[in-house]
């Protein structure tokens, strides 16, 4: 018919006359312009994006609602054990009488002491038989009085000297313990200042102990 230009196939990969319907613009062998091929590439997929796995990860998290939990159930269950065995820790502390400071105290009733104790006591009662044991103190000092009471209850033989009503006593305290302070206890050689049962006893045990057997 007049008018119709008849249309050459493409050559030497040349874009033909053909032209888009939609836009006017000149097209391919496809019949689409590149407005065209644009907005068909930029059209998301039917099926979805493919999930592509980086280098080095898993293609899903593997941690859910279920992993969380069974981790805060593993750390209860780890706490709960922890505290049992501290409990049972201060249990048998407890049933050991804890670490007394001041070491067995035996009773005087005939057979109400253990052979331990009872041991601890007698050695240094007779430990003290042999040494000079001698305490520096006064009549207010509330360690003085645990010290005595300590000292009389094991049975250890000792000398007090009131440093408020004698001179000499004193005079000996400043000699022993420039400060002044009290008790001070003399074993023998052996300055104590302060009391620390276990200390005292210890003094009295060595001292005896060093002294040639009579």
């Amino acid at each position: 018919m007049d008018g119709d230009v008849p249309e050459l196939p493409p050559s030497d990969g040349r874009p033909s006359g053909q032209r888009c319907l939609e836009h006017g613009l000149v097209a391919g062998p496809d019949g689409r312009c590149v407005v065209c091929r644009r907005a068909r590439a930029q059209q998301p997929s039917p099926d979805g994006p493919i999930p592509v796995a980086m280098e080095g990860q898993p293609l899903e998290a593997p941690v859910g609602d279920d992993a969380a939990r069974q981790k805060k159930r593993l750390a209860i269950l780890l706490g709960a054990g922890f505290a049992a065995l501290v409990l049972v820790a201060i249990i048998a502390y407890a049933l050991r009488g804890g670490d007394d400071a001041d070491g067995p105290v035996a009773s005087l009733t005939p057979g109400a002491m253990t052979p331990g104790a009872s041991l601890v006591a007698t050695d240094v009662s007779a430990a003290s038989q042999r040494v000079n044991v001698r305490m520096y103190s006064a009549r207010w000092c509330g360690v003085c009085t645990s010290a005595r009471a300590w000292m009389r209850q094991k049975r250890i033989r000792f000398v007090e000297y009131d440093v408020e009503s004698s001179r000499s006593a004193e005079r000996r305290l400043r000699e022993l313990n420039p400060r002044g302070s009290i008790p001070t206890i003399e074993v023998e050689r052996r300055v104590l200042v302060g009391f620390a049962p276990q200390s005292l006893e210890s003094a009295i045990l060595t001292a005896a102990a060093q002294l040639p057997r009579r």
